[in-house]
């Protein structure tokens, strides 16, 4: 169910949203067949989100591959609001009924280093996706969800693709992380090069809008 409004393109609305930080509104829901409960995505909420990414980026299943060990929750608020400040990057939770799933953060692929390796648009955006531990997911879950990075990243690009002013989602995954490799490949992402970014090597990949559509329908 898409709730953002026609014509407005996605740094316009997430400019607007900016005074909402701190309500918990979905901005996009997604039922899924066979599961009780909605997945959904609102923006963050400060500073509640910040204490709970706190938690998730400083274990030691983030450290390869999230670089935010070390933070604390206050800069971790800083630092998200000066970037949605600047319309570099705006951060959002999935949830699966009340429950926070993972954090995805979309980001404006002109103002990104990416932009170094592609011919960027300003209809481009890449995409971030931190799954919560994976214990708290099974401790916290009311019931084993299949694939379920699959269907939160899905539901990411439900939502991004929602949005009018945006045609083409970027992924960047560390050469080195495999599940998010073999996820991006068996998604349907186009793989595009391999390439090197000052803090890792990353395997490029993008999904355009209406192959994404085609896909993955929205009802």
């Amino acid at each position: 169910m898409k709730i953002n409004k026609k014509n407005v393109k996605y740094s316009q609305l997430a400019k607007q949203l900016l005074s909402k930080a701190g309500k918990s509104a979905p901005l996009f829901m997604r039922k899924m067949d066979g599961l009780p409960e909605l997945f959904s995505v609102r923006l963050i909420n400060f500073p509640m989100d910040a204490i709970t990414l706190h938690y998730w980026v400083n274990m030691p299943y983030c450290y390869n591959y999230w670089n935010m060990q070390g933070s604390t929750s206050k800069s971790m608020e800083t630092y998200y609001r000066a970037q949605m400040e600047s319309d570099i990057l705006y951060p959002f939770i999935i949830s699966y009924g009340q429950l926070p799933i993972a954090l995805i953060e979309l980001y404006n692929v002109e103002k990104d280093v990416l932009a170094n390796h592609i011919e960027a648009r300003i209809a481009d955006k890449g995409i971030h996706t931190l799954m919560a531990p994976p214990r708290y997911l099974l401790s916290k879950l009311p019931q084993k969800i299949k694939q379920l990075s699959r269907e939160t990243l899905i539901t990411a690009l439900q939502f991004a693709f929602s949005f009018e002013g945006i045609d083409r989602v970027y992924t960047e995954p560390h050469v080195d992380n495999f599940h998010a490799n073999e996820l991006a490949k068996n998604m349907g992402f186009t793989f595009i090069k391999e390439i090197s970014f000052p803090d890792k090597k990353a395997n490029l990949f993008c999904f355009e809008k209406q192959l994404f559509l085609d896909k993955y329908p929205m009802h």
